[in-house]
């Protein structure tokens, strides 16, 4: 494996390292940058991107590009709050793509939580342990209890350092009302955080990011005053900091008294009130810094992605079933064509008409196990509900921005009209992946026929070639009632197989098989 550089775009600053992998299953830093670029300043509650931030991040990122490139690294770039949240968006991501080359994951907070939360790991001995994390970013705030790599709970809160500044501390004016302001919206906040949460929370705690490094300094400059690198803070330390700053009426006071940098000294109030609140709502009376965060995180997650790791399999089926299951009553028949998908792409395979990667394998599992889940909004185009419900779901776990996309869209296909290139989204796919949504959403057409019946009424699929065109062969399960056949399933089949014909350039013959 080669080289990897991870690019974080937050909503203050984006912050790249560049890693190549090593013989223990880690990898080694080869180097870090980091620039303030505002991505969400001066946008009103993140609503949009103004051209001014769009031009600074534009530049930082052909900066980090030059540099991934004299380190011969390959480049995976994703996106936060101010970028997910923006009315914006997709102009942003156009233009980035256009005077960049990068292709961004917008990735949803949930799944931020937990690329952080590999992060921590790779800084942290903490495998073994329950832990809660708290990341306090520019627009968002991550929290997240888990162990063993796996989450049990995670959420991401509109709360950051930026937002909250600006709504409470505009300027970064401190004034008592609005800090009384801060505080009762925090506590309204967290404690609905509280609630959704297990009732026992982790003794380990961990903060990660610009906020609670800066915390950390502080308590090491102002209240312990040692050489030590300060790597934990108790409640105590913390209220004490936080006092300091609130006796600061303004960021020049923050960076003459308190040495804070003027990059932070503006947007540290919000963040400090709101780990504060958190410590007060959550219990907490101690926690761990963690150097390492989301970009790590994205680092980790796309060396284990490129191995097929199966615990990250597994953490993406389990997100999937959970959706499933909230937006699909009786999923029992998703259950059935899921298999019936994989039987045919498997069968398609060997008979030579196409070939699929394994993680796409995984993709069209997935899409036929959600590409009903529309009908909870209403059963009229319930096709286009779904690939709204999975594009925007914060459920899903463990899938890059394309995954999601593609996936949606085979959902989208499975019924009605076919891709075509002026539907936008089906257009904003590059080359490869429309081919690939053709084909599966093809795949999956055929098995949602042949799950029409009762459940399970077909055992499997057999695909032989004949000449130029295929035949499919399919075969009766135990299930089927003596003197029944499968004329209604293979009928079903027969009415969806037009779109897998059209991809595949074959003719396709549905046959019941002895």
């Amino acid at each position: 494996m080669s080289a990897l550089a991870a690019i974080d775009m937050g909503t203050n600053s984006f912050h790249m390292v560049i890693v190549e992998p090593n013989d223990t299953g880690g990898f080694q830093i080869l180097t870090r940058e980091k620039e303030t670029v505002r991505l969400g300043s001066g946008a009103g509650d993140l609503e949009t991107i103004t051209p001014e931030a769009m031009q600074r991040a534009i530049e930082c990122l052909n900066r980090f590009n030059r540099i991934a490139k004299t380190k011969d690294a390959s480049v995976r770039a994703v996106a936060t709050s101010a970028v997910r949240e923006a009315r914006n968006q997709e102009e942003f991501l156009k233009q980035v793509k256009k005077e960049t080359g990068l292709r961004v994951d917008v990735i949803q907070g949930q799944e931020e939580a937990r690329l952080i939360y590999l992060g921590i790991l790779q800084a942290l001995p903490l495998f073994e342990e329950r832990i809660m994390l708290i990341d306090i970013g520019g627009g968002s705030t991550e929290y997240l209890i888990g162990s063993r790599g796996v989450p049990e709970f995670a959420t991401s809160l509109k709360l950051g350092a930026i937002r909250l500044t600006d709504r409470f501390f505009p300027g970064g004016q401190v004034s008592s009302s609005g800090i009384e302001d801060a505080r009762y919206f925090l506590r309204l906040n967290l404690l609905g955080l509280r609630a959704e949460m297990p009732s026992k929370l982790p003794e380990q705690v961990i903060g990660s990011s610009g906020t609670a490094r800066t915390l950390m300094e502080l308590v090491q400059q102002h209240v312990r005053s040692g050489n030590e690198e300060v790597r934990d803070m108790t409640a105590e330390e913390l209220d004490k900091v936080v006092e300091l700053i609130l006796d600061c009426k303004n960021r020049k006071q923050r960076e003459s008294r308190l040495g804070l940098d003027e990059k932070r000294s503006d947007i540290i109030v919000g963040g400090a009130i709101l780990m504060q609140e958190s410590f007060r709502i959550l219990a907490i009376k101690k926690m761990q810094f963690s150097p390492f965060a989301l970009r790590e995180g994205v680092v980790f997650d796309s060396y284990h992605r490129s191995s097929r790791n199966k615990e990250l399999s597994g953490i993406r089926k389990s997100s999937v079933l959970q959706l499933a299951r909230r937006m699909i009553p009786h999923e029992g028949p998703a259950e059935v064509c899921a298999r019936l998908a994989l039987n045919i792409l498997d069968e398609l395979s060997e008979a030579g008409a196409y070939f699929a990667e394994e993680v796409e394998k995984e993709i069209l599992e997935y899409a036929a196990l959600l590409h009903n889940c529309g009908i909870s909004i209403a059963h009229s185009a319930h096709h286009k509900h779904s690939q709204y419900i999975i594009q925007n779901s914060e459920m899903l776990l463990g899938f890059t921005g394309r995954e999601i996309d593609v996936m949606a869209a085979i959902a989208r296909y499975h019924r009605k009209a076919f891709p075509s290139k002026k539907h936008s989204e089906y257009q904003d796919l590059n080359r490869y992946d429309r081919k690939l949504v053709k084909a599966l959403a093809g795949v999956l057409r055929i098995a949602i026929g042949l799950s029409r019946g009762e459940s399970g009424r077909v055992e499997k699929v057999n695909i032989q070639k004949q000449g130029k065109d295929l035949v499919f062969w399919v075969h009766p399960s135990q299930k089927l009632k003596a003197g029944d056949d499968l004329s209604l399933e293979v009928h079903g089949a027969i009415l969806r197989k037009e779109l897998l014909e059209d991809t595949l350039e074959k003719g396709i013959d549905i046959r019941i098989a002895d």
